[in-house]
């Protein structure tokens, strides 16, 4: 059987989150953000020294979440033994994919869609649980506009999250990644206005 050669990424940002010993990947305007940061996600763990965490901003209804983590009112773990009737539960359907694909307990951490002051909360709580000293902030694109532009995408979604992580706590390490230019498949023009951007 031949070998399998697998591309590597090769990122500044993964040397610049190698330092951390317990880094956070979180996506910040909910929905599939976080799916964005997967080919960061396994790479750092192919590189090893690091333990990986994954988190979403959730639109989802963990209110109905069977067999979670709860850490608190807006925080919430799921892994491969929680289930829900809610049919869209992008969370959740990762969790279940690694367990059902690679063979993994990988627990997602929701932070439910509360406002600013509550997400701080929330990331305040998993900072200190999981030991946190790096976050990694992953969206399509929309959060690096300027809020002049004609249309302006999901950006009331990534606010809180950026309000959040702005106070959350005094972390050696945080930075963003736009790793997805056109996901925002609601709203795809606001890429035009963000390569405009001076």
């Amino acid at each position: 059987m031949p070998e399998t050669r697998r591309i590597r990424l090769n990122l500044p940002v993964a040397d610049e989150l190698a330092a951390c010993r317990n880094l956070l990947i979180a996506g910040m305007g909910g929905g599939f953000d976080l799916f964005c940061g997967l080919p960061m996600y396994f790479e750092l763990r192919r590189r090893g020294g690091q333990n990986v965490h994954l988190a979403n901003l959730s639109f989802s209804q963990t209110a109905y979440l069977k067999n979670g983590l709860r850490l608190s009112d807006t925080l919430v773990g799921v892994s491969g033994e929680s289930a829900s009737q809610v049919p869209y539960f992008p969370e959740l359907h990762l969790a279940h994919w690694f367990r059902e694909a690679r063979g993994e307990d990988v627990t997602v951490w929701c932070f439910t869609t509360q406002g600013a002051q509550p997400l701080l909360a929330a990331y305040r709580t998993l900072v200190a649980h999981l030991g946190i000293d790096g976050v990694l902030l992953v969206d399509g694109v929309d959060s690096l506009m300027r809020g002049d532009e004609a249309e302006m995408g999901t950006v009331p979604e990534d606010a809180p999250s950026l309000a959040a992580m702005n106070d959350a706590v005094d972390l050696p390490e945080g930075q963003i990644d736009c790793v997805g230019p056109s996901a925002e498949q609601d709203n795809p023009s606001p890429r035009c206005f963000l390569f405009s951007t001076s």
